[in-house]
């Protein structure tokens, strides 16, 4: 037997209420701290699930068989796509050297396939990438479909993931056609960093993401956009009035 290293609780009092009526969601795990089988700092993944409890005579007479069989069939047809992930920048990372900067770059996994990463932008806590990550795809209506695991990672320790987030594609990714993703790219939105749970990581990445129906899984799509924005040089003048409410030093 495999042991058990990460787990979702759900509250008895919510399962009961929703009965049978409740649809597939995600639950994202936590990590078995206790039997220490995922490493610190790791993510410990999510699970699609759909759960329901009531009386047999409540599963017959209400349809709700008929509404569950239709969404393992909902699971059952996928369209292909192309997923587009707009990595634009990151902001207030963690550092990680003793010069108090990092060398980031941004990892993404999707539905199994390899990863792709963006390049390193090194000796930042606020690295700009303006990079699109790109994964063929056959995905069921976007409800169902896997979350996309977006993860910032350190070049000089690779594995040590400083924060990492979930795009849910339902909620997140714009549906666009081939003429306009040739051209275009969502607005970019800032997604905050976590590492086990919410609020134990520093930094956000602002990203966005696109995804286009292909006729055919070999269809070959024109290329996305340059995320490059326009630039023009520019001299910043930062000017020190003066200091207050410092707190007192002291040689130890």
């Amino acid at each position: 037997r495999f042991p058990p290293c990460c787990f979702a609780r759900l509250k008895a009092r919510d399962v009961i209420n929703a009965g049978f009526g409740a649809g597939p969601r995600w639950l994202v795990l936590s990590a078995d701290r206790g039997l220490q089988q995922v490493a610190a700092g790791t993510f410990p993944g999510a699970v699609l699930v759909q759960l329901g409890l009531g009386s047999p005579e409540a599963w017959e007479s209400e349809g709700h068989r008929e509404r569950w069989e239709q969404d393992v069939k909902h699971m059952t047809h996928r369209t292909p796509y192309k997923l587009r992930c707009h990595i634009f920048q990151a902001r207030r990372l963690a550092p990680t050297g003793g010069d108090g900067l990092v060398d980031a770059f941004v990892r993404v996994n999707f539905s199994g396939s390899d990863a792709a990463h963006t390049d390193t932008v090194k000796n930042s806590r606020d690295p700009t990438f303006y990079q699109t990550l790109e994964f063929d795809c056959a995905l069921p209506r976007l409800h169902y479909a896997p979350l996309v695991v977006v993860q910032v990672r350190d070049a000089a320790r690779p594995s040590h993931v400083l924060g990492c987030f979930l795009a849910d594609l339902a909620r997140d990714a714009r549906r666009v056609s081939r003429d306009d993703a040739a051209t275009t790219f969502p607005d970019p939105r800032w997604y905050a960093l976590s590492r086990e749970e919410r609020g134990d990581a520093e930094g956000e990445v602002l990203a966005s993401f696109d995804l286009v129906a292909k006729k055919t899984p070999d269809e070959i799509l024109a290329t996305p956009p340059s995320l490059l924005p326009a630039t023009r040089p520019a001299t910043v003048d930062v000017v020190a009035l003066g200091l207050r409410d410092l707190a007192p030093f002291r040689k130890p």
